[in-house]
């Protein structure tokens, strides 16, 4: 946002916006949201509910984490955060994943916009909106 002073004393606001990248975001948004609740879940997002449920004390949570999960505790404590905040379901689980999904297609278009180009930039996060492997971690309730 760039605040502009004219000379007649008011003050007026410009927003200066990219549009091709929010183009490419608002096209990630749509394809990631899609149907995001529509298949049933399955085993290992199963586990990811258990292991995030809110009723469960920390200790709980911590117990169950260190027995059967690999993974480190960060993503299923924060999950277990929001999950008691908005509700404990699945969408609720692989909306957390969208988010991240669609920050990695924004540093991912930074990332190459700082070591190449913006063009190269926009190409990247062209890329990853469009990436079966990245849409599909996208709408998943899991940490990888």
């Amino acid at each position: 946002m760039i605040l502009n002073w004219k000379n007649s004393g008011r003050i007026s606001f410009s927003i200066n916006y990219d549009f091709w990248l929010l183009s490419i975001i608002l096209i990630a948004v749509i394809s990631r949201l899609w149907q995001i609740g529509f298949q049933e879940p399955w085993l290992d997002e199963l586990s990811t509910l258990q292991v995030s449920d809110p009723t469960l004390t920390f200790k709980e949570t911590d117990t169950l984490i260190m027995t059967r999960e690999g993974f480190p505790h960060l993503y299923f404590l924060s999950l277990k955060i929001l999950s008691g905040i908005f509700g404990h379901s699945i969408v609720i689980a692989r909306l957390f994943s969208f988010f991240f999904g669609i920050l990695t297609i924004y540093y991912c278009y930074k990332l190459a916009k700082l070591l190449w180009s913006q063009q190269a930039g926009y190409i990247a996060a062209f890329l990853m909106t469009f990436n079966d492997f990245h849409l599909f971690y996208s709408q998943e309730g899991r940490c990888y």
